[in-house]
């Protein structure tokens, strides 16, 4: 069996592939947003494909940017977590601290 530090070194974890939203909040707003879009795109469909068009690629923009978001997100704080940890192990609690 592979470990994790292995399957995480080489790609093989995709965090983002086991989310879900927990908050029923949440999964009600993802709901209406997508219905939202795929009215769009119906009536845009039928009125304004140039616009169609346009849309999509803004859509697609903005979807490459929140990857990158998220990406850097999860970076920093598997950073910070491993941080905490490190100083977790190195902390002299017989110190005052200042």
């Amino acid at each position: 069996m592979k470990s994790v530090l292995y399957d995480l070194y080489y790609g093989n974890i995709d965090p983002s592939s086991f989310y879900e939203p927990l908050l029923k909040e949440h999964r009600n707003f993802l709901r209406r947003k997508f219905d939202s879009l795929d009215t769009l795109e119906e009536i845009l469909d039928e009125e304004k494909p140039m616009l169609k068009t346009i849309l999509e690629e803004v859509l697609d923009f903005a979807f490459v940017e929140a990857h990158w978001d998220t990406s850097n997100a999860f970076m920093q704080g598997f950073s910070l977590g491993a941080r905490i940890i490190a100083e977790a192990y190195t902390l002299d609690l017989s110190a005052k601290n200042d």
